[in-house]
């Protein structure tokens, strides 16, 4: 994902601000992921 945004980015089509917004979102949606269950 991060790597799709850099590249996106480094073809200028998505501003830097739209990178670091995306980059938030998906950093956040990482740490909302529910936790493995134990059986």
């Amino acid at each position: 994902m991060l790597i799709l945004l850099q590249t996106l980015n480094e073809q200028n089509i998505i501003s830097l601000g739209d990178y670091y917004f995306a980059k938030l979102i998906a950093d956040k949606q990482q740490e909302d992921l529910p936790e493995p269950t134990k059986i």
